[in-house]
Parts: structure tokens; C-alpha cells; sequence
């Protein structure tokens, strides 16, 4: 019998070093000289239009439309990998600025503000700069 070159997959032969998509992460077949394995690669993305993307384990990228954005990574947790909001972004003249979780920044007359749901996401209100008495104001320090 020769050696192995990939992995099977649900029936499916997987070569050495590609990568291939288990629930909502992907793994990397690896073909060792002592054995064949699947190590985890990263986070299955699924798209708007309902495609799949694959993101590595480590990758940032940025969804929203602007003014307001959020920046996501895929994040290794134990034997999982998971998408994670890491911090909004608020487009201003023509940049974009990061808002931290937890603190709000005043750009001319508007206030953005970015607070962690109960569901672990983030979201970014904005109000009116002068009204600091405001409730979406509330549990944020400026940043």
C-alpha cells in the first residue's frame, strides 16, 4: 500500500495542504511521515447573498456601511474557530477612525458610539455631540 496524499472528508478525497469547509470552520489537510491530519484553518463566512467565504484564523476585515463599519476576525477558541467583533469605525471626512468598545468620540456635531450586545456583537449608535445628557451616551466614557 502507498502512502497517503490527502485526507477523505465525507467520502470526498482532500489533498495534502488544502483546505476544505466542516460546519462554520475550515480545516487544512496535513499528510505527516507519521500521519495523516486536519488542523483547523479558520472561519467559515457567510456572506449576504448567502455564499460562503473562508477567512484564516488571524484575518480582519470590515463590515457595515459607512458611516458605520465594524472590524471582524476570525478568532481561534479551543478546537473551534469563531468570528468576533474586535471594534466599530466611524467614516469621517474621508477616514475612517476607530471607536473602541465602550467609549464614544465626538466628530463636529455628531457623537458615534460603540457598546458589546448580549449577543457578543458590537454596535455603534451616533446622536447629537452637544446632548451629553443622551441615553445612548450611557455606560461609555469618551474615548
Amino acid at each position: 500500500m502507498g502512502e497517503p496524499v490527502g485526507c477523505l472528508v465525507d467520502g470526498k478525497r482532500v489533498y495534502d495542504l488544502d483546505i476544505y469547509q466542516k460546519d462554520a470552520n475550515y480545516y487544512r489537510c496535513r499528510v505527516g511521515s507519521e500521519k495523516v491530519s486536519a488542523d483547523l484553518w479558520g472561519c467559515a463566512l457567510k456572506k449576504s447573498d448567502g455564499s460562503i467565504e473562508p477567512k484564516s484564523i488571524a484575518c480582519t476585515w470590515d463590515e457595515g456601511t459607512d458611516p458605520i463599519n465594524y472590524v471582524k476576525c476570525c478568532i481561534k477558541k479551543g478546537d473551534t474557530a469563531t468570528i468576533t467583533d474586535l471594534y466599530c469605525l466611524y467614516t469621517y471626512q474621508g477616514g475612517r477612525i476607530q471607536v473602541n468598545e465602550g467609549c464614544y468620540r465626538i466628530f463636529d456635531t455628531v457623537a458615534a458610539g460603540c457598546k458589546r450586545q448580549a449577543d457578543g456583537s458590537l454596535k455603534m449608535d451616533t446622536w447629537d455631540a452637544k446632548d451629553a445628557s443622551n441615553s445612548l451616551a450611557s455606560g461609555l466614557h469618551q474615548c
